[in-house]
């Protein structure tokens, strides 16, 4: 998987796009999302593969934690700092 441009910081542009279009059709609610809570999937596949030395479950991290997150959670506010 390629990490959109900006990983480890501000989301990229393509992952905020994505967001964005999902939002549009409905899948997720327009709501603030923080670049953590957006960078999180990214940030499990760059810890689970070298803690573990195996590919990470690409489809278990999306579907068990990043989505159920973006469907139910505000997180703080975009670009502050916990």
């Amino acid at each position: 998987m390629r990490l959109p441009a900006g990983h480890g910081g501000q989301p990229g542009e393509r992952l905020v796009a994505i967001v964005a279009r999902a939002i549009e059709r409905g899948e997720l609610a327009g709501m603030p999302r923080s670049y953590r809570v957006l960078n999180l999937a990214f940030d499990l596949l760059r810890h689970d593969e070298p803690m573990t030395m195996r590919a990470a479950p690409n489809e278990s991290i999306v579907d068990d934690v990043w989505l159920p997150l973006q469907r139910g959670s505000a997180g703080d506010t975009p670009g502050t700092e916990m």
